[in-house]
């Protein structure tokens, strides 16, 4: 069998991240940090792996793309240089080094979700690793437009319930960092929302960026680590391109969408415009309106269907906009019945806070009449005081079980 082997060409890809990829390759190498941005920035082939299969090569150079890293594969024969075989030795090296290392002692609860269902970084970020021997993983196959070719699972319709039970133990174990992210979120998404057309549409353009910030977020705790405040922001560094792309798509559908109700209800009153006569009420159509209300309905349930996994799809698995949206529609459409739980769960939950939420403020406002500072400036106070207590933290459950669910289908063992 003919014999290749892979090269670094010394350039880094497009809009690769240079900090990011010298981070890796230091963590894949063990070479100092001034070696490794010799190797990435020289403009110098460097071979990196000899004697290999061209398929296990395409998966390295493959994988070698994933950090920004420019790589080839190139015909095995040719004598390597010092510094290839100063590579390979200290990757060996550090291969032998963890090999010899102990495994180290995790907690019961930590150890029993290892053995239910593998982490997601093991599944999706081993395959960055172009030292390690080649896992199940990354013979994952792409599709023709280089996204991975991603495949959802079936799950029982229990699992619509468990997805929330798990949601709210992660925003149980980080319960101010998602108070954080969420009031961060809040005070950009609030002052657009006042702005007139512009803001609107900026608002649905960056929605999937910071959404995709939060599923970030929400791996880093699954797997144990300690995200920031800020890793809402991380989907401008990571794969932004895709997720504004989702943005735009979303502001095509509901542009569309908004024209398409114009025209069912009000067609009446563009023909009396056209005419150049005074528009009235009664130009609406009743049964224009059943008909939008209708399109409406199924619209935004195929909109949810292809929305509900895309920014975990292009944040985590690095999909592209179009495949995630696909991929997506496919899983809940095979997952109908754990959503219709799920659904049913949250309009439960959604009326019975609704019930307790207006009996509270029907109480206390009924206490307050008499208050000098008038019952409308109690009120506010009352629904602020609400949504910090009750809605803020139902935010983030629901964000949470967007990941949850996404785990639960895509990644399973």
């Amino acid at each position: 069998m003919e014999h290749v082997e892979v090269v670094l060409t010394g350039r880094l890809l497009d809009q690769a991240d240079m900090a990011i990829a010298v981070e890796k390759m230091k963590a894949m190498t063990g070479l100092d940090e001034s070696k490794v941005q010799g190797l990435l920035t020289s403009g110098k082939s460097t071979v990196v792996k000899r004697n290999i299969t061209p398929e296990i090569a395409e998966k390295y150079c493959q994988a070698l793309a994933k950090l920004g890293i420019d790589a080839k594969m190139r015909p095995a024969g040719e004598v390597p240089t010092k510094e290839t075989q100063a590579i390979e030795q200290s990757v060996r090296s550090k291969q032998t080094v963890e090999r010899e290392q102990p495994p180290a002692q995790v907690s019961p609860q930590k150890q029993t979700r290892q053995t239910h269902r593998a982490p997601l970084s093991q599944k999706v970020k081993d395959p960055a690793n172009p030292y390690a021997t080649p896992k199940a993983e990354l013979a994952r196959e792409k599709d023709n437009s280089g996204s991975w070719n991603t495949i959802p699972g079936k799950v029982s319709a229990s699992r619509g319930w468990s997805w929330i039970l798990e949601a709210i133990s992660m925003f149980h174990q980080e319960f101010w960092l998602w108070v954080r992210m969420i009031l961060v979120i809040g005070i950009i998404n609030i002052p657009l929302a006042f702005i007139p057309v512009l803001g609107q549409l900026v608002l649905y353009l960056i929605s999937p960026v910071l959404g995709a910030g939060l599923m970030i977020a929400a791996d880093k705790q699954d797997q144990g680590e300690s995200p920031g405040t800020w890793t809402v922001f991380a989907g401008f560094r990571q794969q932004r391109n895709q997720l504004l792309m989702l943005g735009l798509y979303q502001i095509l559908f509901f542009v569309s969408l908004g024209v398409v109700s114009f025209f069912i209800v009000g067609g009446g009153f563009l023909r009396n415009i056209l005419a150049g006569v005074e528009p009235q009420m009664t130009d609406v159509s009743i049964t224009g309106f059943i008909i939008c209300m209708v399109i409406f309905f199924i619209a935004m349930c195929f909109f949810f269907a292809a929305y509900w996994f895309s920014t975990c799809l292009v944040g985590l698995a690095g999909c592209s906009a179009g495949s995630s949206l696909a991929a997506s529609f496919r899983a809940t459409m095979k997952n109908w019945l754990p959503f219709l739980v799920y659904g049913i769960c949250g309009i439960i939950a959604v009326f019975l806070g609704g019930f307790v939420i207006s009996l509270v403020i029907g109480l206390i406002a009924t206490g307050l009449q008499s208050s000098a500072m008038g019952p409308n400036i109690v009120l506010i106070g009352i629904m602020m005081l609400l949504w910090v207590l009750f809605g803020l933290p139902c935010t983030a459950i629901v964000i949470l079980s967007v990941y949850t669910s996404y785990k639960d289908i895509f990644y399973r063992d």
